[in-house]
Protein backbone atom coordinates (compact mmCIF):
# COMPACT_ATOMS: atom_id res chain seq x y z
CA UNK A 1 0.00 0.00 0.00
CA UNK A 2 2.86 2.35 0.84
CA UNK A 3 4.42 1.75 -2.61
CA UNK A 4 1.10 2.58 -4.25
CA UNK A 5 0.88 5.88 -2.36
CA UNK A 6 4.47 6.72 -3.29
CA UNK A 7 3.83 5.93 -6.97
CA UNK A 8 0.66 8.01 -6.94
CA UNK A 9 2.51 10.94 -5.33
CA UNK A 10 5.23 10.72 -8.01
CA UNK A 11 2.66 10.70 -10.82
CA UNK A 12 0.86 13.74 -9.36
CA UNK A 13 4.17 15.50 -8.80
CA UNK A 14 5.21 14.88 -12.41
CA UNK A 15 1.85 16.18 -13.65
CA UNK A 16 2.39 19.39 -11.66
CA UNK A 17 5.94 19.76 -12.91
CA UNK A 18 5.23 19.14 -16.59
CA UNK A 19 1.77 20.71 -16.67
CA UNK A 20 2.84 23.97 -15.06
CA UNK A 21 2.69 27.06 -17.14
CA UNK A 22 4.81 30.14 -17.05
CA UNK A 23 2.44 32.37 -18.95
CA UNK A 24 2.08 36.00 -17.85
CA UNK A 25 -1.49 35.43 -16.65
CA UNK A 26 -1.11 31.82 -15.52
CA UNK A 27 -2.14 29.36 -14.42
CA UNK A 28 0.82 28.46 -12.25
CA UNK A 29 -0.17 24.82 -11.95
CA UNK A 30 -2.36 22.55 -14.07
CA UNK A 31 -2.97 18.82 -14.13
CA UNK A 32 -3.65 19.00 -17.88
CA UNK A 33 -0.83 19.27 -20.38
CA UNK A 34 -0.57 22.41 -22.48
CA UNK A 35 -1.60 20.44 -25.55
CA UNK A 36 -4.69 19.10 -23.76
CA UNK A 37 -5.63 22.65 -22.76
CA UNK A 38 -5.18 24.05 -26.29
CA UNK A 39 -7.07 21.22 -28.00
CA UNK A 40 -10.73 22.04 -28.60
CA UNK A 41 -13.02 24.71 -30.03
CA UNK A 42 -12.49 28.33 -29.00
CA UNK A 43 -14.68 31.38 -29.63
CA UNK A 44 -13.74 35.04 -29.49
CA UNK A 45 -14.44 36.92 -26.28
CA UNK A 46 -12.43 40.09 -26.96
CA UNK A 47 -10.21 41.52 -29.71
CA UNK A 48 -8.07 44.60 -29.10
CA UNK A 49 -5.82 46.00 -31.84
CA UNK A 50 -3.31 48.67 -30.82
CA UNK A 51 -5.31 49.41 -27.64
CA UNK A 52 -8.61 49.78 -29.54
CA UNK A 53 -11.30 47.23 -28.67
CA UNK A 54 -12.90 46.15 -31.96
CA UNK A 55 -14.82 43.14 -30.64
CA UNK A 56 -18.13 44.69 -31.76
CA UNK A 57 -16.87 44.69 -35.40
CA UNK A 58 -16.53 40.90 -35.36
CA UNK A 59 -19.75 39.00 -36.16
CA UNK A 60 -18.13 35.75 -35.08
CA UNK A 61 -14.72 34.16 -34.80
CA UNK A 62 -13.81 30.64 -33.74
CA UNK A 63 -10.81 28.39 -34.04
CA UNK A 64 -10.54 24.68 -33.42
CA UNK A 65 -7.24 23.02 -32.51
CA UNK A 66 -7.19 19.24 -32.91
CA UNK A 67 -4.97 16.81 -31.01
CA UNK A 68 -3.29 15.83 -34.29
CA UNK A 69 -2.00 19.43 -34.65
CA UNK A 70 -4.44 20.68 -37.27
CA UNK A 71 -6.61 23.76 -36.96
CA UNK A 72 -9.66 25.30 -38.62
CA UNK A 73 -10.29 29.02 -38.24
CA UNK A 74 -13.69 30.53 -39.13
CA UNK A 75 -15.08 33.99 -38.79
CA UNK A 76 -16.73 37.04 -40.20
CA UNK A 77 -15.79 40.67 -39.80
CA UNK A 78 -18.63 43.16 -40.22
CA UNK A 79 -18.92 44.12 -43.89
CA UNK A 80 -16.84 41.20 -45.17
CA UNK A 81 -17.52 37.64 -46.33
CA UNK A 82 -17.26 34.70 -43.95
CA UNK A 83 -13.78 33.17 -44.04
CA UNK A 84 -12.41 29.71 -43.31
CA UNK A 85 -8.72 28.86 -43.08
CA UNK A 86 -7.04 25.57 -42.27
CA UNK A 87 -3.55 24.44 -41.48
CA UNK A 88 -1.24 22.91 -38.91
CA UNK A 89 -0.33 24.18 -35.45
CA UNK A 90 2.38 23.47 -32.95
CA UNK A 91 4.07 25.00 -29.96
CA UNK A 92 7.28 26.96 -30.33
CA UNK A 93 9.47 28.97 -28.00
CA UNK A 94 9.45 26.39 -25.18
CA UNK A 95 5.63 26.13 -25.50
CA UNK A 96 5.22 29.85 -24.92
CA UNK A 97 3.88 30.42 -28.44
CA UNK A 98 1.42 28.82 -30.82
CA UNK A 99 2.72 28.60 -34.37
CA UNK A 100 0.02 28.43 -37.06
CA UNK A 101 1.09 27.28 -40.54
CA UNK A 102 -1.75 27.96 -42.99
CA UNK A 103 -2.37 25.64 -45.94
CA UNK A 104 -1.95 28.66 -48.27
CA UNK A 105 1.61 29.18 -46.99
CA UNK A 106 0.98 31.92 -44.44
CA UNK A 107 2.22 31.75 -40.89
CA UNK A 108 1.25 33.42 -37.61
CA UNK A 109 3.00 33.20 -34.25
CA UNK A 110 0.81 33.78 -31.21
CA UNK A 111 2.42 34.53 -27.85
CA UNK A 112 0.41 32.73 -25.16
CA UNK A 113 -0.52 35.06 -22.30
CA UNK A 114 -3.00 32.79 -20.51
CA UNK A 115 -3.88 29.14 -21.12
CA UNK A 116 -6.38 27.35 -18.93
CA UNK A 117 -8.86 24.64 -19.83
CA UNK A 118 -11.47 27.34 -20.55
CA UNK A 119 -9.47 30.48 -21.47
CA UNK A 120 -6.88 31.19 -24.15
CA UNK A 121 -5.36 34.67 -24.35
CA UNK A 122 -2.78 35.39 -27.05
CA UNK A 123 -0.90 38.34 -28.52
CA UNK A 124 0.09 38.68 -32.15
CA UNK A 125 2.48 41.37 -33.36
CA UNK A 126 2.57 41.66 -37.14
CA UNK A 127 2.15 44.07 -40.05
CA UNK A 128 -1.35 42.91 -41.00
CA UNK A 129 -2.23 45.99 -43.08
CA UNK A 130 1.20 46.09 -44.79
CA UNK A 131 1.90 49.72 -43.84
CA UNK A 132 5.35 48.89 -42.47
CA UNK A 133 4.23 49.14 -38.84
CA UNK A 134 3.54 46.18 -36.59
CA UNK A 135 0.12 46.05 -34.97
CA UNK A 136 -0.43 44.41 -31.61
CA UNK A 137 -3.49 42.17 -31.50
CA UNK A 138 -4.66 40.98 -28.10
CA UNK A 139 -7.14 38.14 -28.41
CA UNK A 140 -9.11 36.56 -25.58
CA UNK A 141 -11.04 33.36 -26.29
CA UNK A 142 -13.24 31.00 -24.31
CA UNK A 143 -13.60 27.29 -24.92
CA UNK A 144 -16.96 26.31 -26.40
Amino acid sequence: MKNLKTAFALVIGAAFLFGCGKYEEGPGISLRTKKMRVTGEWELDELVIDNENITSDINFYEIEFTSDNEFTERGQIEGFETFTFEGDWDFSGDKEELELEYDDGGRVDMKIIRLTNSELWVEISDDFDFDGNDELQEIKMNKK
